[in-house]
């Protein structure tokens, strides 16, 4: 599932996971600084003797965790710089952690947009990097801790967040259930745009899950959500929650001055910030967040209905 979110983030004791790491690593005076709050793991940024490191913490199953060690293992270059995992563990039941070591820099969100305009030609190289990696395995869509994809093609793993609501979703007050159903006609009227040719895909690229140093990236993390298929995806992730960085636009200007013919890329780009939209529409209305609800409601009417043609 590639626009596949959870209920809520996931909320870790910041002392049980220090009382952890003090336990794990023999040091009784180690400090956890959190640095990351995301949808399934937290982030803590801690030092040991060899250097700075990184403990993550998930509930739920390790199945991320392996999966960054996967990337690590199979795509880690000068060109994709992934942290090495260096162990992978469980806590308690049902809730895992993952030691790494610690990219120089910081996270993407914390740039400004002048800053980001800056850093866009690296951001751009590093994507490009991670979509000419060809699949280490084989199938299509998100891929497991193997590197082999759940689905037969790229398509098919589209079709399956087409979904119809559940009676979590509906039960929210604030669902817009013919919102739902318009945006997946909407989908279904594109999906002969969707390409069958497979690259890598991160699939949460940048904001909080790629680092910088202000001049390069240094660290391209959390491959939860990577998959095989159209590497486009990336783009319109990236343009459907911070439309106003003009990310679509800078990499359509960038295919064209490399000379690269990406065929229908306004229409693949609208099928896929549809797809992750009506993803967001159910996240947020299963976590019954009304404000975000309203945010990811607004992109989707940009989407659909532009400003010029308002």
């Amino acid at each position: 599932m590639i626009v596949q979110m959870s209920t809520k983030k996931t909320q870790i004791n910041h002392e049980v996971a220090e009382a952890f790491a003090q336990q794990h690593f023999g040091v009784p005076e180690l400090s956890l600084k959190r640095i990351a709050d995301g949808e399934l793991a937290q982030a803590f940024l801690f030092d040991l003797p060899d250097g700075p490191k990184v403990l993550r913490v998930r509930t739920g199953d390790n199945s991320g965790f392996l999966k960054d060690r996967f990337a690590h293992n199979h795509f880690n270059s000068t060109s994709i710089p992934v942290p090495k995992i260096l162990e992978i563990g469980e806590i308690e039941d049902g809730l895992f952690y993952a030691v790494s070591e610690r990219a120089p820099g910081k996270p993407l969100d914390k740039f400004t947009h002048a800053e980001m305009d800056k850093l866009m030609p690296e951001l751009i190289s590093t994507l490009d990097a991670i979509h000419a990696t060809r699949p280490t395995g084989d199938g299509a869509g998100n891929w497991d801790a193997d590197g082999t994809g759940s689905f037969n093609s790229w398509r098919e793993s589209v079709e399956s967040n087409l979904h119809l609501d559940d009676d979590e979703t509906t039960a929210a007050a604030f669902y817009d259930h013919d919102l739902a159903n318009g945006v997946r006609e909407d989908i279904n009227a594109l999906l002969n745009f969707v390409p069958a040719d497979l690259g890598l895909i991160h699939g949460d690229y940048g904001f909080n899950n790629a680092l910088s140093d202000g001049n390069t990236i240094t660290g391209v993390i959390d491959w939860d959500h990577s998959a095989y298929g159209d590497f486009l995806f990336d783009v319109a992730w990236l343009d459907f929650w911070v439309d106003k960085q003009g990310y679509a636009e800078a990499f359509k200007k960038h295919y064209v001055e490399q000379g690269r013919e990406v065929s229908h890329f306004d229409e693949r780009i609208t099928c896929y910030k549809l797809l992750i939209g009506l993803g967001s529409l159910g996240f947020f209305a299963r976590s019954r967040q009304a404000g975000k609800y309203e945010f990811a409601k607004q992109v989707i009417a940009r989407i659909r209905k532009p400003e010029k043609e308002i």
